[in-house]
């Protein structure tokens, strides 16, 4: 995942419209919170900030509903054309 590695800590026990991220880093200058949430395509708003000197993990992710694992814009598939098949003739 974009350079991290990510430890999976089970289910929340809720499901939550959008993915979430908390910060206990408290960090502004040199922090990997702006990579995390642009690979995971998590606006702003949901990046909550909780500075803990004890921490165990920098980040706490919850994924939401709305997670799309790719971040890319990926056109839909387009049909190929089958070619016309020619009936033989009997004659």
């Amino acid at each position: 995942m974009g350079g991290f590695v990510p430890v999976a800590a089970g289910q929340n026990g809720e499901l939550l419209p959008d993915t979430v991220i908390y910060d206990y880093t408290g960090q502004t200058k040199g922090s990997s919170l702006n990579k995390v949430a642009e690979v995971l395509n998590v606006r702003p708003d949901n990046i909550i900030l909780q500075p803990d000197p004890n921490r165990t993990v920098d980040y706490r992710i919850i994924l939401g509903a709305s997670y799309n694992s790719c971040t890319y814009n990926v056109p839909p598939p387009v049909p190929t054309p089958t070619p016309a098949v020619e009936a033989a003739s009997s004659e």
